[in-house]
């Protein structure tokens, strides 16, 4: 992984001829960590993250790799490129299927997958709404959000959103609810699905590799906020 973000000036990094393929990230992007998850968790090791600033600091090449100007994207020695975290996430998934991730039960991996997209579609707006603006209404909403994670939890029965161990769905939601503590904190009394959850999910060795602590998270947002993020810092 670069350590430093690229930016605008910065040339792109020459491929690894011994690497199979390169994930561009920023390191603080819960869409971006989504790559990185699978990644860590089918256990690849021949692989590149270069990370890049965003915004007006973005490098000029980047958006011939990703039009959107967004992360994560996935390029090969061959030039063809990838971009969406749900998308690369399931390639990664099919390209490496020793330890698959996705549901094997067709019914279970769609029903999985309409809970995911209708997290992106209700869940992440109501948190970035909430870090925004701080709001008793904007914490109601996320709240009310929280909660369908809750239940959903109840209903399967299961510690884990994939089952009574880690699965895809799991890696897609995490990225948002590491970043709760900065935001609403997890009630155990309302939540206790969910809060075990979230304490079994911080034992694992992918999130243990690519999570960063409530202080890190609140660090960049001090920056994010006023339109002008920090990137690189300990």
């Amino acid at each position: 992984m670069s350590d430093k973000h690229l930016q605008t000036g910065d040339p792109k990094p020459a491929f690894d001829n011994t690497k199979k393929f390169r994930i561009y990230s920023m390191k603080f992007c819960p869409f971006a960590q989504r790559a990185r998850l699978v990644a860590a968790a089918k256990g690849l090791k021949d692989f590149d993250i270069v990370n890049i600033k965003l915004r007006d600091d973005l490098p000029e090449w980047y958006p011939a790799i990703n039009p959107a100007r967004a992360v994560p994207a996935i390029e090969f020695p061959d030039g063809q490129t990838i971009n969406q975290s749900l998308v690369i996430s399931d390639l990664l998934d099919e390209l490496y299927p020793e330890k698959q991730l996705q549901a094997k039960d067709p019914i279970k991996k769609a029903k999985q997958k309409l809970f995911i997209e209708k997290y992106g579609d209700t869940f992440i707006p109501s948190y970035y709404k909430h870090l925004r603006a701080r709001t008793d209404e904007t914490k109601a909403e996320l709240l009310k959000n929280i909660a369908h994670a809750e239940k959903y939890l109840v209903e399967s029965k299961t510690k884990y959103f994939g089952g009574n161990e880690v699965g895809m769905i799991d890696f897609m939601l995490w990225p948002w609810i590491e970043r709760l503590p900065a935001v609403c904190p997890l009630s155990p009394e309302a939540h206790p699905n969910l809060t075990n959850w979230f304490n079994l999910m911080q034992l694992d060795p992918a999130v243990k590799e690519t999570a960063f602590s409530k202080e890190m998270h609140l660090k960049f947002y001090e920056g994010y906020l006023n339109a002008k993020p920090v990137y690189d810092f300990n």
